[in-house]
């Protein structure tokens, strides 16, 4: 029965023969002012900010003059964006962490990875990472998992920050000047119980 429901709703889709309108519509539908509107503000919705101590955010875009952007996923954007979608996507514009701070404030930001890769147990960067946090207004850590992690076909094998990304995260915020933000970039459960508790992490 549940097959049987699943290819009524393909069939009506058009999924099969003829091909449907929505196998069938221009990228100019897909990168119109409307699409890439709704796009953004699905993105805003499904996002949640679980931690906010003491006003951390929203950044006062007119009072900071420098961030960082620190952490595996800082320049997270190329390696995900075909995967359900386009291989260049509008405009041909790969967003990152730091292209949103420098477009929505007048700081400037400076990139750290700090561990290369969300799964990399490769701690040598951390210490330029937390070298850079002592410096800057601001700092945001973007942290969590990729496609590296999970995918169709590969399911994600812990719910549990590598020991690398936990690291970089306690150490950043412990040198940063005020409590960091964290961004965590994820489509799979993480335990993140460790950054709740962390009174050095405001959001």
């Amino acid at each position: 029965l549940h097959l049987a429901a699943l290819f009524k709703v393909r069939m009506r889709l058009g999924h099969f023969d003829p091909v449907g309108p929505l196998q069938d519509f221009p990228i100019t539908d897909v990168c119109s002012k409307y699409a890439l509107d709704l796009s953004n503000d699905g993105a805003a919705q499904s996002s949640a900010l679980l931690k906010n101590v003491n006003g951390a955010l929203p950044l006062d875009a007119r009072a900071v003059k420098s961030v960082a952007v620190i952490g595996p996923n800082a320049n997270l954007s190329q390696a995900t964006v075909s995967y359900y979608g386009p291989k260049v996507p509008c405009g041909g514009n790969f967003w990152t962490m730091a292209d949103a701070v420098t477009q929505h404030s007048e700081a400037t930001a400076t990139v750290s990875l700090g561990v290369p890769t969300v799964l990399s147990n490769d701690t040598s960067g951390i210490a330029a990472a937390v070298a850079l946090a002592k410096t800057v207004d601001e700092v945001i850590l973007a942290v969590g998992t990729d496609l590296t992690w999970a995918h169709e076909e590969h399911d994600a094998e812990t719910i549990v920050f590598t020991e690398a990304q936990l690291s970089l995260i306690a150490q950043v915020a412990a040198a940063a000047k005020k409590p960091v933000i964290v961004v965590t970039y994820t489509a799979t459960p993480l335990d993140i119980s460790a950054l709740m508790a962390n009174p050095k992490i405001g959001a």
